[in-house]
């Protein structure tokens, strides 16, 4: 099981078992369920996106927009958008 945790500004995300993730900002946290992650990486250039891969060749992006903000998108093995697992503006009622 991978357990991770990236930051990015006021942005905490933490890997929480091999399928779910939580997101912190604002005081605020959301959980979300994901495929079975087998990698998880901070993109190297922008810092703002976090990769999940998982078993069946696909992916999950999840970007820190401005304005607390936040998207998580997942995409097949070339990249090609299936569909939105989750956005939300933290600190909002």
């Amino acid at each position: 099981m991978i357990f991770k945790k990236f930051t990015y500004g006021d942005w905490e995300l933490e890997v929480t078992s091999d399928n779910s993730i939580s997101v912190y900002n604002s005081g605020e946290f959301r959980e979300y369920t994901l495929d079975k992650i087998v990698e998880a990486k901070q993109s190297d250039e922008l810092y703002e996106y976090v990769y999940f891969e998982h078993e069946n060749e696909t992916f999950t992006q999840v970007k820190f927009e401005i304005d607390n903000f936040l998207v998580i998108d997942l995409f097949d093995k070339d990249g090609e958008f299936l569909e939105e697992i989750g956005s939300h503006v933290f600190g909002e009622d």
